[in-house]
């Protein structure tokens, strides 16, 4: 989340390429082989000329497709609203069920294993009251849209047992998430004028829900099973001009080998060649290995 003000997914930094996304696809190849098939890439019709997009795994899906396939009409102005764009990724033809869905800025650190993410024929979901602790009163813009998917499945007369006596609840808020197609149809069915008030908006605003939250809410007692103590996220944020902070501040980032996804996101208004050889370096030293996925 590249801030807390409103609009802020117009942000610049929403719009530049860190060159993250190719490190992500040799983290897939190297430590995803357990369950990683088809890569699609949701776009607006943009490409990075480092990824082999005739790589046979890897599909290419523009946000023009995604409301074809949802059958929806997309708003009059340019869609910067990647919720919008979570709501419909259910919608796209082949894709699997359960399937991952990964923003660019994440890269999975070491290997993967499907016991890892699956138990009992149930995507796993790790709390971690510590790190990722939510309260059931937003504090920000990113809480609010956690808070509105919540709001939603209340109104719907259900039970929400993942809501503790004490109003909190500690589900990570950037890492990695199984989701499955049949509750993103679900979703859909129930909460449709809310859905459809989502599609229109092209910018993210407070009242749009947390898909992740979403799904969860709506899949916890057939899909999802929850355990503790367990690290999967690092999260950090590159916030600093200052080279050397930059460089520690991702060094930092991967020295813990026991944490299965790194996020490095990214709140910087500017960014320099300098900055982007820092982070490449860094990246370069975790993911040496060149994977199918790179463009030669």
């Amino acid at each position: 989340m590249a801030g807390i003000r409103a609009f802020s997914s117009i942000s610049i930094n929403r719009f530049r390429d860190l060159k993250q996304l190719k490190y992500l696809l040799r983290s897939i190849e190297e430590n995803g082989k357990d369950w990683a098939r088809r890569i699609f890439l949701v776009t607006n019709n943009q490409v990075p000329n480092y990824v082999n997009i005739n790589h046979p795994r890897i599909r290419i899906v523009s946000h023009q497709q995604l409301f074809e396939y949802a059958k929806v009409k997309p708003p009059k102005y340019q869609l910067f609203n990647s919720i919008t764009i979570q709501s419909m990724i259910h919608t796209i033809p082949t894709l699997s069920s359960p399937f991952y869905l990964f923003d660019d800025d994440i890269v999975i650190r070491r290997s993967l294993p499907t016991t890892v993410i699956m138990s009992e024929n149930k995507s796993v979901i790790y709390l971690n009251a510590d790190k990722y602790l939510m309260r059931a009163r937003p504090q920000s813009l990113y809480d609010a849209h956690l808070q509105s998917a919540i709001d939603m499945v209340l109104k719907s007369n259900r039970l929400v047992p993942l809501l503790g006596a004490n109003g909190r609840y500690s589900i990570g808020s950037h890492g990695p998430l199984l989701l499955y197609r049949e509750i993103g149809m679900k979703i859909w069915d129930e909460f449709g004028p809310e859905m459809n008030l989502l599609i229109s908006h092209p910018f993210r605003m407070p009242t749009d829900p947390s898909i992740q939250t979403l799904y969860i809410y709506m899949g916890y007692s057939n899909y999802y099973t929850f355990a503790t103590n367990r690290n999967m996220l690092r999260f950090e944020m590159l916030s600093s001009y200052n080279p050397i902070v930059t460089r520690r501040t991702l060094q930092k980032a991967f020295e813990d080998k026991s944490i299965y996804f790194v996020c490095i996101n990214d709140n910087l208004p500017h960014f320099d060649e300098k900055q982007q050889t820092h982070v490449n370096e860094v990246y370069e030293t975790v993911f040496p290995k060149r994977s199918s996925f790179d463009n030669n």
